[in-house]
């Protein structure tokens, strides 16, 4: 694989969208990760151009941190969308998603951007919308909608409730 190669940034910086740029994105400019940062595409991991060292990252909510100190400013950012931004020449405009699930492998082949629901579908504990009530004795399903939530009804059985979810889904624009 050509690109896989390249220790140097991937592809060429793309423009970056006026609203939907992130507070970090404004603040940071990927030019300015070019000059701290080398990236190994084979491990996943950023090295310090200036300590010749790799940087490790803060373990924070179960995914790793990074801070980047910019115009006086110390910036707290996950270290996949610095990764991401690093390798592709912009910030990422939803959230980054591990596609192994390992949010220690920060290798650009394992990363994608995806909006905040697919992110979701893609934890190892997510239950497809379905959730065991104790009281009722009954499985619950539910789905947000715009930071709404929904209630789709009680079921019998965790394949019931499941498929309720995949039908409200599928009907999403």
């Amino acid at each position: 694989m050509v690109g896989v190669m390249a220790v140097e940034r991937l592809t060429p910086r793309q423009p970056n969208h006026p609203i939907a740029m992130s507070i970090v994105s404004q603040q940071i400019p990927v030019e300015r990760l070019w000059e701290l940062y080398s990236y190994n595409p084979f491990t996943g991991q950023l090295w310090s151009r200036r300590y010749s060292k790799p940087i490790q990252g803060n373990k924070k909510r179960g995914a790793l941190r990074i801070s980047i100190h910019w115009n006086g400013k110390t910036i707290h950012t996950n270290y996949g969308r610095v990764v991401h931004a690093w390798c592709t020449g912009s910030w990422p405009l939803d959230d980054i998603d591990h596609i192994n699930r390992d949010f220690t492998d920060n290798r650009i082949q394992n990363l994608r951007g995806v909006n905040r629901r697919t992110n979701i579908q893609n934890k190892q504990n997510f239950q497809g919308g379905a959730h065991f009530n104790k009281a009722s004795r009954k499985w619950r399903s539910k789905i947000f909608i715009s930071g709404k939530q929904i209630h789709l009804g009680a079921f019998n059985t965790k394949a019931e409730a499941q498929a309720a979810y995949a039908r409200a889904a599928s009907e999403l624009p």
